[in-house]
């Protein structure tokens, strides 16, 4: 017996981001239009449902309307799989492994934590700090405090937390609250904590 292979998702449907105007969208076809509309709205189900019957033109015009976010589709699907290939190279060679110590350049921080760039030979992986990781003091420090601890674009050194490598959109989280000697040592001496991080990352 045959298996029934699920439909395509909706961004490998059509090379979206070569595709502009109805005229461009007219040249896919009624049929192809059609798919590409009910795989849109059952990628969105909240969302009022696009029409997926009627003219080629009236289809067409429907494509369009939601063209901007097929396009940012494709470009976080190729974004999200470009990481995950760096994320699998970097964990199977060792370079990004639970326990290491890594060094970094911060991204940006938001309420979600700090981003961290990682720089690997296979290209740079960002990684999240969390807040509940940051110090051992409070699992909530204010934004304020780690915007101060951790200013955009300086280096910083964290242990590795946890790595996902297999999902679709792939994880990794680091700790600097494990690198704390002392607790509040992230307050009080984030140079010697980092010293130390530094020395325990070249004995790896």
């Amino acid at each position: 017996r045959l298996r029934e292979h699920p439909p395509p998702p909706l961004w490998a449907l059509e090379d979206w981001a070569s595709i502009d105007g109805v005229e461009g969208c007219r040249e896919l076809g009624r049929d192809r239009l059609g798919t590409a509309l009910q795989l849109y709205n059952a990628a969105h189900p909240k969302k009022t449902p696009l029409r997926t019957d009627g003219s080629m033109e009236q289809l067409a015009r429907e494509v369009v309307a939601v063209l901007p976010a097929l396009k940012q589709a494709v470009v976080t699907k190729r974004k999200h799989a470009q990481s995950k290939r760096v994320l699998q190279a970097a964990t199977k060679s060792g370079h990004i492994r639970p326990g290491h110590v890594v060094e970094g350049v911060v991204a940006a921080v938001r309420a979600v934590g700090v981003l961290v760039d990682i720089p690997t030979p296979f290209g740079t992986y960002r990684a999240q700090l969390k807040p509940d990781q940051v110090t051992g003091v409070t699992r909530t420090p204010l934004q304020s405090f780690v915007a101060e601890a951790f200013p955009v674009g300086s280096h910083v050194l964290a242990e590795v937390l946890d790595v996902d490598a297999a999902s679709e959109v792939t994880a990794c989280h680091l700790s600097t609250r494990n690198l704390e000697e002392a607790l509040g040592e992230m307050s009080t001496d984030r140079d010697a904590l980092f010293a130390r991080a530094r020395a325990r990352r070249a004995a790896q």
